[in-house]
């Protein structure tokens, strides 16, 4: 999630009863002596993610002394494995989290309880921001089985101070397509040095980075085109909408605004170069913000010249309008869970108490997803924090289907890293053919890719005639 978390990166089965920070022993059924013991898992979302989320639980406990909530932190790189496990075996926690590209298909496994009720009594699915709904009840699902829990929403940070000295004014830089890339191009071509640092107008991650595929989808979406339709039943790769936004991006490379280098290096690695004074436009998940505040002492950067210098914008917004990437994660419940009602109060505790998602989004630096969070002070009185809003409100979600894993891993990154290489000549001078296609070829393995899902699944089938019905479609 943040710049040192990956967000989407979700084992060992004999390790599911081993519990890190119990407070009480655990009988088979799942009670403890005192109560119910509930079993949660979640991933490091902060930079003490143990401590911060019992602190977050105290007045959960508070509120209900016989209910013993147990974390357990799970490593990114085998959540899903472990999730995907316990969904299968029906042995796993009572509450969960889960990334929202992978509530559908962890959804399809059957394991999920449904949420209907709880959702209905805390308002209705109009509390939360309206891009991560869908992941509430994914296309296959006949039911809501996950809840949002926080939004990964991605602002622009950029020097002040650069934009100072080249009197560029970030409401117009920041407009437009157009007018961003001229205002890079004023930045390329002034040739600033800043304390012995040679300043590069944008920064940009390539193929070995994990944000491959969401560092792409604003340019496609953005252009009017998409990855695949929102009943994900139609590729929509080789429209010439998505192709031109993908070359559109390309510019940024092609026309020196991000140095060729940076496209070998990860997130992590180019958003150092930005704290190291190096790049004068960022675009990272709001976490960053968080380490730009913090004193080193902290764990942050706040001594350096970029902390002092920066600011927070909106995105530039394509033909289509401002669409942007919206990721994040829900929490659900597990049917096997021995304790449903107090699984159920905690899932509601942390997805709608307004002051347990305010403090978990002050220790994370993550955007909420309960939309009333947005009026308190914490955002609308912080000037870089006061536009997390329309981030999300201007977020475009990726269909939940439950095949999006397998494109995402097995087609888009690896069809789109080649477009980096393409970008950056490693292999043969850049060629716009080429790059075409790349994504020609994506859009065939997509279809094959969505063919076999619906063959081996009549049941989806069904459910699009239903929803084509529905639509007049």
């Amino acid at each position: 999630m943040n710049r040192k978390l990956p967000i989407l990166a979700l084992g060992a089965i004999a390790c599911l009863f081993t519990l890190a920070g119990c407070k009480s022993k655990r009988g088979s059924d799942g009670d403890s002596g005192a109560g119910t013991a509930l079993r949660f898992w979640a991933m490091p979302n902060t930079s003490k993610p143990q401590a911060d989320l019992e602190q977050i639980l105290e007045r959960f406990k508070a509120e209900n002394p016989d209910i013993d909530v147990q974390v357990e932190i799970l490593d990114w790189g085998n959540a899903l494995d472990r999730i995907t496990k316990a969904a299968n075996s029906g042995i796993g926690p009572d509450v969960f989290q889960i990334g929202t590209t992978y509530t559908a298909s962890i959804t399809d496994l059957g394991g999920l309880l449904a949420l209907n009720d709880v959702v209905a009594t805390v308002g209705g699915d109009s509390v939360f921001v309206p891009a991560v709904r869908s992941y509430m009840k994914p296309i296959y699902a006949d039911s809501i089985t996950s809840m949002p829990w926080f939004v990964d929403v991605r602002p622009v940070y950029y020097r002040t101070d650069v934009f100072a000295k080249l009197n560029l004014d970030p409401a117009t830089v920041f407009d437009t397509w157009d007018s961003y890339r001229e205002g890079m191009k004023a930045i390329k071509d002034a040739h600033l040095s800043i304390e012995g640092q040679k300043m590069e107008a944008v920064g940009l991650a390539g193929k070995n980075d994990w944000n491959v595929v969401h560092n792409i989808y604003p340019w496609i979406v953005g252009n009017g085109g998409g990855i695949i339709n929102e009943l994900g039943d139609s590729v929509l790769l080789d429209d010439e909408k998505s192709i031109e936004g993908v070359l559109t991006f390309l510019q940024l490379i092609r026309e020196g605004l991000s140095p060729k280098s940076y496209l070998e290096k990860s997130t992590a690695q180019v958003s150092a170069e930005f704290d190291q004074g190096r790049i004068a436009t960022w675009q990272e998940t709001t976490s960053k913000l968080v380490y730009l505040e913090r004193p080193s002492d902290a764990g942050g950067v706040g001594a350096s010249t970029a902390a002092k210098n920066f600011a927070s914008a909106l995105p530039p917004a394509g033909p289509a309008g401002r669409k942007l990437f919206i990721g994040g994660s829900n929490l659900a419940i597990f049917k096997s869970s021995k304790n449903i009602d107090a699984a159920r109060k905690l899932i509601a505790f942390l997805t709608t108490d307004t002051g347990a998602v305010l403090d978990f989004c002050k220790a994370s630096g993550m955007a909420p997803a309960l939309i009333k969070v947005y009026e308190s002070d914490y955002f609308k009185a912080n000037p870089n924090r006061k536009l997390y809003k329309d981030l999300a409100l201007a977020g475009k979600a990726y269909p939940a289907v439950p095949y999006w894993g397998a494109l995402e891993t097995s087609i888009l990154n690896t069809r789109f890293g080649n477009i980096f290489d393409i970008a950056s000549e490693s292999e043969a001078p850049f060629s716009e053919a080429a790059v075409r296609k790349e994504m020609k070829e994506a859009a065939k393995q997509a279809r094959e890719l969505i063919e076999s899902q619906l063959k081996s699944k009549p049941q989806y089938l069904q459910r699009l005639e239903r929803l084509h019905q529905q639509q007049g479609i």
